[in-house]
């Protein structure tokens, strides 16, 4: 836009009133494009100080979590697994003792296969919630 409006400028020294138009439109066009521009930097610099502040409180709190833990003198193996997955071995030890071979397998499946069909479905609730006298919410599987 810049460029344009100094082509402008340069083809308009004889004073066209046609060109006076066309640069008066590019100015405005140009102002309004750095009035936006200013805008969306003042927003980038908004969320790059929010952003720093969460991964500062981030930071922190990762630093509690470890002394918090650190505390503990235990030999416990704490494991994350993906909400919703089935571990399938239970299963398989299970049908293990049971039967041999290839139907043991296939037995676990067969039991497996319904408990990871109701894990799919957001409707089933397996915990039951009942309230209390008092009010309280007690939960119980």
């Amino acid at each position: 836009m810049k460029n344009a409006l100094q082509v402008t400028k340069h083809m308009g020294e004889d004073e066209d009133l046609d060109i006076r138009a066309k640069m008066d439109t590019v100015r405005q066009e140009l102002k309004e494009k750095e009035e936006e521009l200013r805008g969306l930097e003042e927003l980038n610099q908004a969320l790059i100080v929010q952003e720093h502040k969460i991964n500062d409180e981030l930071q922190e709190a990762l630093k509690e979590l470890i002394n918090y833990l650190g505390k503990w003198n235990t030999r416990a193996f704490i494991g994350v697994k993906r909400m919703g997955d089935l571990d399938s071995k239970p299963f398989h030890e299970t049908t293990m003792r049971k039967f041999l071979g290839r139907e043991a397998e296939q037995k676990a499946l067969e039991s497996c296969s319904p408990w990871k069909d109701q894990l799919r479905d957001l409707s089933w609730h397996p915990f039951q919630v009942i309230i209390d006298k008092e009010g309280k919410n007690d939960v119980c599987i």
